[in-house]
């Protein structure tokens, strides 16, 4: 729906400062754990058993925080991605090439992996499961391709 640069303390001091300037509405909801993200642009929550997430990236590492988000204090090189999905939602993880930088003409691989978060009922937390991102559509150089069950595409004649 948006992006944009800005600063802001926690999460969603940011979504309010983002949204504001975008004049994008924004539905926010208080409960006993805090307040919580229930409606961006008129997409609410339950729309197709799902609801507003964020995850951070950090250190070149997604955060899934375990708090809402106003209790999610940002630092100055934080990423936030707000989507809205269901509990088998996941993110991109990496894209990775081999080799890392191929020559012009050189075949190479891309591997892209994807990111979810599991529950824990016995640390109350959620652990991060990465695994093979198949399926995804990879548009290179004008060229689409489609990662395999082990979440790599072959770019045969390299670009």
């Amino acid at each position: 729906v948006a992006e944009g640069s800005l600063k802001a303390a926690n999460v969603l001091a940011a979504l309010k400062k983002l949204t504001a300037s975008q004049n994008i509405p924004l539905q926010i909801k208080d409960s006993s754990y805090g307040s919580y993200v229930s409606g961006i642009a008129g997409i609410t929550n339950g729309t197709r058993d799902a609801y507003w997430n964020f995850v951070v990236l950090r250190s070149g590492e997604w955060i899934y925080p375990s708090v809402g988000v106003e209790q999610f204090e940002l630092q100055a090189s934080d990423k936030v991605l707000v989507y809205f999905g269901g509990t088998d939602t996941q993110i991109v993880n990496k894209i990775e090439t081999s080799p890392l930088q191929p020559k012009p003409g050189e075949p190479f691989t891309i591997k892209v992996t994807q990111k979810k978060w599991v529950w824990n009922n016995t640390t109350y937390t959620s652990d991060p499961v990465v695994s093979p991102a198949a399926g995804v559509q990879v548009t290179l150089a004008g060229t689409t391709l489609t990662t395999d069950s082990q979440g790599q595409a072959v770019v045969e004649k390299g670009i």
